[in-house]
């Protein structure tokens, strides 16, 4: 990670978050694009078919979200 990232993408441990994190264990993300170049898995990337990848996102967040309830939820 460079030194500068969080200058400009702050990051707290209790604070939403982008969902790349969660992407990057299905391996469709642009998570290695940001960190070097590749140029063969950005065309890759954009050939895959990303449902498989957001459907286990869901899982994972449902799981997340299950291990604390009523985190997230609108309390009005």
């Amino acid at each position: 990670m460079s030194p500068g990232f969080f200058a400009i993408h702050p990051a707290e441990p209790d604070a939403p978050e982008e969902e790349v994190i969660l992407l990057e264990q299905a391996f469709l993300t642009t998570t290695p694009e940001a960190m070097m170049s590749v140029p063969t898995y950005s065309k890759w990337l954009e050939a895959q078919d990303h449902v498989p990848a957001y459907q286990a996102l869901r899982r994972m967040m449902q799981y997340l979200q299950w291990q604390r309830p009523g985190i997230g939820k609108d309390v009005r």
